[in-house]
């Protein structure tokens, strides 16, 4: 029984994370192909607003990360303030002016949470 739990111990504790890093890989570069079309076409297909959330979002859990030590944690969403950023940035740059405004609006209070969240490290 020990021998199992040793087992189970390590696939937890190694197995586990990697798969999260693959599916998490998988989500944060699936919205990638969108935003290349957008700039080959100059319009976006879909609605930016998942992006600037998804990137607030991958910010907050990598101070999150940092706050606890959890390198796992850290990896999956470092890749997905790459990825959010870059649809960020597309999204801005075609998206009307509507969509842009309520794109500020949510950066501007999702850096402001972060912010809020540093300071109480």
């Amino acid at each position: 029984e020990a021998a199992a739990m040793v087992v189970l111990s390590a696939i937890w504790q190694s197995l586990v994370p990697i798969l999260g890093l693959l599916c998490t890989f998988a989500l944060f570069s699936s919205s990638i192909p969108s935003s290349m079309q957008a700039r080959k076409t100059g319009v976006l297909p879909q609605d930016p607003t998942p992006a600037v959330l998804a990137f607030t979002n991958n910010i907050l859990w990598l101070i999150y990360a940092s706050m606890i030590g959890d390198l796992w944690i850290f990896l999956g969403n470092i890749f997905g303030v790459v990825c959010n950023a870059f649809n960020t940035i597309v999204a801005v740059r075609y998206a009307q002016e509507d969509i842009r405004a309520r794109i500020d609006i949510i950066f501007m209070v999702g850096m402001s949470v972060a912010g809020l969240a540093i300071m109480f490290l």
